[in-house]
């Protein structure tokens, strides 16, 4: 008997499916364009004829598997976790792939959209860290800059210098050099 499969507390939106359906469909249709474009100019004559009978059914299948069961899977099976101390990710049905990013080796954060992302409210988020870059989405776009705020924020705490130990006169510009109080402003002339 297995063990259920271990799951984080989010996964990929329902709008995430539409997204990569659409998206699988624009990639599918230009690459057996190109393929179709390369077959008719060097294919020879005998060959060329079922080639380009071939690729069409080729697109229609491969379309027929893709949209309802791979992208569905690929939805499904994903899942995240961001914390305050680590970047927890799940990817993958057959062969799962289990990473985790210590929120300290966390270089950067970004967030990507595209047209097509945008039109369904999503993005997709990177996490730079010292040795990779991991992709995560798409996820919406609340979430994602949820989550760049989060580990940014945890980064930006980190560094910051502590408000009881920044001496006076650093803490405000007025203090730092004050002007006398008959003191005539500074003339500055350009040349030009």
């Amino acid at each position: 008997m297995t063990a259920p499969r271990l799951r984080y507390a989010h996964s990929l939106p329902a709008q995430a499916l539409k997204y990569l359906n659409i998206q699988s469909s624009i990639q599918l249709i230009i690459v057996m364009g190109c393929a179709a474009a390369l077959a008719s100019w060097l294919v020879p004559e005998p060959w060329r004829t079922w080639i380009l009978i071939a690729i069409p059914a080729l697109t229609v299948i491969s379309l027929l598997v893709e949209l309802p069961f791979m992208n569905r899977l690929e939805v499904k099976h994903t899942s995240y976790e961001v914390t305050t101390t680590e970047v927890r990710l799940r990817k993958g049905v057959l062969f799962t792939r289990d990473t985790v990013i210590s929120a300290a080796q966390i270089l950067n954060v970004s967030v990507a959209e595209g047209p097509l992302l945008r039109r369904f409210g999503l993005a997709k988020v990177q996490f730079t860290s010292i040795s990779h870059i991991e992709p995560l989405g798409p996820v919406t776009l609340e979430q994602a800059n949820s989550i760049r705020a989060t580990l940014l924020g945890i980064y930006a705490s980190a560094t910051a210098p502590d408000s009881a130990a920044v001496s006076p006169e650093l803490a405000s510009p007025e203090a730092a050099s004050p002007e006398p109080e008959n003191s005539e402003p500074a003339k500055v002339s350009v040349h030009g």
